[in-house]
């Protein structure tokens, strides 16, 4: 059952027997709103075997868990381990495949996403670094990746069509904005976003649509971090710049 059937069934009850009800999202249990001293609702999708490595520690706790809010739009801060992250503008001409942007740099892999057939894809070195696509790096080291943007007024916002279940998606400005405002244009759609603590390899706790707590989706998204997002419809993402 999805969070917005749930919803809608809550608000059913109310209009019926006349209940005033307050959703709680860390103090209720997951037939109202809250996932009772859980991360998210939804498990992410765990790494290909093949690649050898448990993504994370995937915590039963009722305390927030976020990584810090310092970072600079114009590089990627890469941690040991694994990473989440994307671009948050369009990368200039000379500066956006994988190789331009990623070579020299002590890296394992990076991945993305097939929202379509829900599977993941490792990204070749003449892929592009696309604003709103998500990526997840494995570095050897700490190490800052420098990012070029385009500056042409006229270069039109990224748009990134989303599926059913989960996507992969890059938020796509250089200054952090709440998850309601970020994914606004999905906003009948979307019902859960999971950003990833890179310092800690561990999920953050969950962002849901309509939550409150610490799971408010009054809670920011911030550039260069990637986030996995549950749709629970299709839809079309707009960036909040180009």
């Amino acid at each position: 059952m999805t969070l917005k059937r749930i919803l809608s069934i809550i608000v059913i009850f109310v209009v019926l027997y006349g209940t005033t009800i307050t959703v709680s999202a860390e103090e209720n249990s997951i037939d109202s709103i809250g996932i009772n001293e859980k991360q998210f609702i939804h498990q992410p999708p765990e790494l290909p075997a093949k690649y050898g490595v448990k993504l994370v520690n995937t915590l039963q706790t009722s305390k927030l868990i976020e990584a810090s809010a310092s970072r600079s739009a114009d590089e990627i801060h890469l941690y040991t381990g694994i990473n989440f992250v994307s671009t948050p503008k369009t990368l200039s001409s000379g500066n956006r495949t994988v190789l331009e942007v990623f070579g020299g740099f002590d890296l394992n892999y990076i991945l993305t996403w097939d929202d379509t057939q829900q599977i993941w894809v490792q990204l070749t070195a003449y892929d592009d670094v696309i604003p709103l696509d998500g990526l997840v790096i494995s570095s050897n080291a700490e190490q800052y990746v420098p990012l070029e943007f385009d500056n042409n007024p006229f270069t039109p916002p990224p748009t990134k069509d989303l599926s059913e279940q989960w996507n992969l998606i890059g938020f796509s400005d250089i200054y952090p904005a709440t998850a309601r405002d970020t994914l606004y244009c999905v906003y009948d759609e979307w019902s859960e976003a999971i950003g990833f603590d890179a310092v800690n390899q561990t999920y953050e706790t969950s962002i849901i649509n309509g939550g409150s707590g610490i799971h408010s989706d009054e809670r920011e998204m911030y550039p260069t971090k990637g986030y996995w997002l549950w749709m629970d419809d299709p839809g079309t993402l707009v960036g909040l710049s180009s």
